[in-house]
């Protein structure tokens, strides 16, 4: 049972409707992920703790400052110091984890019970979706930027409810059917839209509708638009057809995905069992390679037939295409199979048991983040040393904490071979630099910065001895793309919220004000080389 069916499960033991289980599921979901271990992530990073680490520190009682160090926490990020005073307290008296799942839905509705006793009374008569998403919001739960937040979670509510609206209570399964769909139909559907795509042009820099669309429903880990787009496309097909959370489950994707980068989307597949490298099939999401252990391009199949696979692409010179290859093809890397059987109303059978892909990662088996310690993060320092990046480690050299000269050093890495910035050693980031180790070669220098970007606007942050990373641009109001991602990220790391969406609007030109004048730089609401040398010193406890 999935973590979603078992809130929904205790919603229903409950007393809720069905409404009103699909509203509560909404707004956990837009709290933490339905992550019952969730910490927010300007804590992870002043307390330099996982999720994991976090939750161990306060069972074991090793942290003590979980009442009073007001980060959220928990299924609902549980905040003010009550309210977190009495989660732990409920916790001690089940004898259960503060991260346990059924300990954080019998404390939430204890505390609705006694607490929010209009709203627990409304959970169990109301059958108005969206009234119950509006009172969770405005009384329960009263985060910033109401209308934005209304506006997610009623689409987090409607997919909810178009999984679950079918749950029988009885035998505590989803009897709904899809209107009697099969997998083939199930198949053809997706694959019909596809083909509807066929001839669809980006709209330029990869701008889509599809991006769009995705973006706005908070399907991914950040905004995609700006990026490139054909697993983006494949996900849209699914979104489309199923809604999210089905389709999404669909194509093995967890909330907040990844899922937009080939490396990550083949990942979900591979974890979930259902990853194949050979034997393509109808509907089957198809992945290929140019280069050991990467995953460059993907698509759907769309026919199979006398040797030869048919798939439909997105961003295959800039728009939606037909392309055929040979079966065998040494740059089909494999294929995914999607649950097509949860579109039909089936319980998924038994696969054959797939062959095993091999990790691109080189035994690491987490994407390491600033504030983490490990060998893990020791071994990749003595990589960057090794490909000459050891300067920036000073002067703690491989002493296996990702601090501040660690995050700049990887910085530095992404930027000059190519990848994406944010900082966190992942699949992609580690297995470069296991490939460039191993030729033990060092990364071309970074060409001298131009005096002009792209566009001939805008001068280029100049080259200093600072651990900032030399190709970085000036930016400001209007520019976007995944260096103002990266400024995005950073701004987060000293305590902002802002969203990493890519794009440097009128909002972010405010908070980046905010930020200059509190550590008293030129407030001018541009990102020059002072600002960036500030935001990329990130503070970490």
């Amino acid at each position: 049972m999935s973590v979603s069916d078992e809130i929904f499960s205790a919603c229903m033991q409950a007393g809720f409707t069905k409404e009103a289980a699909c509203a509560l599921l909404a707004n956990l979901q837009a709290e933490s992920a339905l992550k019952p271990n969730n910490l927010e992530d300007t804590k992870n990073r002043s307390l330099g703790m996982s999720d994991e680490e976090y939750t161990a520190a306060v069972d074991n009682g090793s942290y003590r400052n979980f009442v009073n160090d007001a980060g959220g926490y928990g299924l609902a990020q549980w905040t003010y110091w009550s309210r977190k005073q009495n989660l732990l307290a409920f916790a001690k008296g089940q004898m259960k984890s503060i991260g346990d799942l059924g300990m954080q839905m019998d404390f939430l509705f204890k505390e609705m019970r006694e607490d929010y006793p209009t709203i627990y009374s409304a959970m169990k008569t109301s059958h108005d979706l969206e009234y119950l998403v509006h009172e969770l919001l405005l009384k329960w739960e009263n985060p910033a930027e109401k209308e934005n937040n209304m506006r997610t979670r009623m689409a987090y509510a409607q997919g909810w409810y178009q999984k679950y609206s079918g749950w029988s209570g009885a035998s505590g399964q989803n009897t709904k059917e899809n209107s009697g769909m099969t997998v083939e139909q199930a198949k053809e559907k997706v694959l019909n839209l596809a083909r509807a795509e066929i001839g669809y042009h980006e709209q330029g820099d990869n701008w889509t509708k599809y991006a769009q669309d995705l973006d706005r429903t908070n399907w991914y880990n950040g905004q995609k638009n700006g990026f490139a787009w054909c697993d983006v496309f494949v996900d849209w097909l699914f979104w489309k057809s199923f809604g999210d959370p089905l389709g999404r489950e669909m194509i093995c994707q967890p909330i907040g995905s990844a899922g937009a980068g080939c490396l990550f989307s083949a990942q979900y597949y591979q974890g979930a069992g259902r990853w194949y490298p050979s034997n393509p099939q109808l509907g089957d999401q198809i992945f290929f390679t140019y280069s050991p252990g990467e995953y460059s391009h993907t698509g759907i199949v769309e026919s199979v037939q006398n040797g030869i696979v048919t798939t439909i692409e997105g961003n295959t010179s800039d728009q939606v295409a037909r392309r055929q290859y040979t079966i065998g093809s040494s740059n089909i890397a494999g294929y995914g199979r999607p649950r097509w059987e949860l579109a039909a109303g089936a319980q998924p059978g038994p696969d054959p048991t797939p062959t095993p892909s091999p990790s691109p990662s080189g035994g690491f088996d987490r994407i390491l983040k600033k504030g983490m310690r490990g060998d893990d993060v020791r071994r990749m320092q003595e990589m960057l040393i090794q490909l000459g990046y050891g300067q920036l480690l000073q002067p703690d050299g491989a002493d296996g904490d990702f601090g501040n000269n660690t995050y700049n050093a990887v910085v530095q890495f992404q930027m000059e071979n190519g990848l994406y910035v944010d900082g966190e050693a992942g699949p992609d980031t580690l297995s470069k630099m296991i490939e460039l180790a191993k030729a033990e070669t060092k990364p071309a220098e970074p060409q001298t910065p131009s005096d002009s970007n792209q566009n001939g606007s805008e001068p280029s942050v100049p080259s200093t001895d600072a651990p900032i990373p030399t190709p970085l641009k000036v930016l400001r109001s209007g520019d976007k793309g995944y260096q103002v991602t990266l400024a995005q990220s950073a701004l987060n790391g000293w305590g902002y919220n802002v969203s990493m969406n890519g794009m440097f609007t009128g909002e972010f030109e405010k908070k980046i004000v905010s930020f200059q004048e509190q550590y008293a730089l030129e407030a001018d609401g541009i990102i020059g080389r002072e600002t960036w040398k500030k935001l990329l010193d990130l503070p970490i406890a």
